[in-house]
């Protein structure tokens, strides 16, 4: 008996005994021989068989296409996620980054102005009233506060931290260290200048203020010197004589001392030198206009 592989001879041969079987006739196969009904009935079974199984493999094989291609589209956004996901990483890398280079810059912008406010205040503390006081952080580098972040002298003090406590590294702890240490040698370098240009100072007021107490108790020059007898002219006709003051027409008057500034004691004349040799020459006009003329 032959049998069809396509399912459309299947089909043909299946509803073909199936009306015969309906019928009742016999049907003679490629031998020409006659079929009983139990041979009819087994070669419907089997045709049905056949293609009920060709279906089924179909409808996997539908499924199976479905599930690859839902497979392809799941794998497409799994690349999709995956590249977001490389960007995301990189974009939080970046603002990382940023973020601690503006915390870096906040850092370095405020530490200067806090270190000039706190030597400011310490400087006018320590020199309030024109005397240099010694303040506690300067005689034994101690505070009241534990915090080796509170002050760079009880960071100095403090023992080096354990790895992974407030983020700081034994390298920066180090680091800090040194800076504060140099930092600290510069102030007291800085203290001990200005207490010796402080120094300086008070000797060179004392030395102005006992001269110009010598400048103040000279003696004055007595009345009875104050004016001479001076002979300008003889000659075989007569004579001619006036009185002068003993002090010259070109000296200058004695210096006052007045003090410009807190450095020292700066010297100033009360006339200057042209009025000075004005006031003379007048002095010379008045005195020869009122000669006295005697005849030999």
């Amino acid at each position: 008996m032959r049998k069809p592989s396509q399912q459309q001879s299947l089909e043909e041969e299946l509803q073909l005994l199936l009306r015969m079987q309906q019928e009742g006739q016999d049907y003679s196969l490629d031998s020409g021989k006659e079929n009983d009904a139990k041979e009819v009935k087994n070669r419907v079974r089997a045709l049905k068989n056949r293609l009920a199984a060709k279906k089924s493999r179909d409808q996997a094989r539908c499924y199976v296409q479905k599930l690859e291609a839902q497979i392809s589209t799941l794998h497409a956004q799994n690349d999709g996620l995956s590249q977001q996901l490389s960007l995301a990483n990189f974009k939080i890398q970046s603002l990382v980054a940023e973020n601690e280079k503006l915390r870096r810059r906040q850092r370095s912008d405020t530490k200067p102005r806090q270190d000039s406010i706190e030597r400011k205040y310490k400087y006018e503390s320590r020199y309030a009233g024109g005397l240099m006081v010694e303040t506690n952080d300067d005689v034994d580098g101690s505070s009241d506060s534990q915090s080796y972040h509170s002050s760079p002298v009880n960071f100095l003090a403090s023992e080096p931290p354990a790895m992974g406590v407030g983020l700081v590294t034994l390298e920066q702890w180090r680091k800090e260290r040194r800076r504060l240490q140099h930092r600290k040698a510069q102030r007291k370098q800085d203290h001990a200048a200005n207490h010796k240009s402080r120094t300086e100072n008070l000797k060179t007021e004392q030395s102005t203020e006992v001269q110009s107490m010598e400048y103040s108790q000279a003696e004055p020059v007595p009345v009875s010197q104050e004016s001479q007898s001076v002979q300008i002219a003889s000659g075989w006709q007569g004579t001619f004589t006036f009185t002068t003051p003993s002090q010259e027409p070109n000296d200058f008057p004695p210096p006052s001392l007045s003090r410009n500034s807190s450095n020292g004691l700066s010297l100033s004349r009360q006339n200057s030198f042209f009025q000075t040799a004005r006031e003379g020459e007048e002095f010379w006009l008045n005195q020869l206009s009122y000669c006295e003329i005697t005849t030999m």
